[in-house]
């Protein structure tokens, strides 16, 4: 786990958006710290606040918002679905991971899927086959 200080900047990504934030707090507990942290990038009006705190992975994770309106949600942006990381680049390659791995999953689909379709058609050409010599040996015969 990397240490976190007041004032340290943290990144995140909210496709397509790379967030930034700076610690402003720390709450210490007994199990670990918990980290406030302050969205930088927002724009909105104010500036989003989260409690973040690293997870079993020892991965840095949003646990909610702390100042979240609610007639102006912000908490599509600020949600647990990434990490947050201590540069932009590790952010940046986190998602272009995320990326890859999910377009090697569609391939890996489609490359199945392709064959079911090529099985599918070898059987039909194999049917189709005992088909035409049923018919050719009819016509020998007839």
């Amino acid at each position: 786990m990397e240490k976190i200080e007041i004032g340290t900047k943290l990144f995140r990504v909210a496709s397509p958006a790379l967030l930034q934030y700076v610690c402003t707090g720390i709450r210490q507990y007994e199990t670990g710290d918990l980290y406030e942290v302050e969205c930088q990038s927002c724009t909105h009006g104010f500036k989003c606040k989260v409690l973040a705190g690293y997870d079993d992975y020892d991965k840095l994770t949003p646990i909610h918002m702390l100042n979240n309106d609610e007639d102006d949600d912000q908490r599509c942006w600020h949600g647990n679905e990434t990490h947050f990381f201590m540069s932009k680049d590790a952010a940046l390659l986190d998602r272009a991971n995320g990326h890859i791995r999910k377009a090697r999953e569609g391939i890996e689909a489609a490359e199945k899927s392709l064959q079911f379709r090529k099985d599918e058609l070898q059987r039909l050409v194999e049917t189709a086959e005992l088909h035409q010599s049923a018919l050719a040996l009819q016509k020998q015969e007839g």
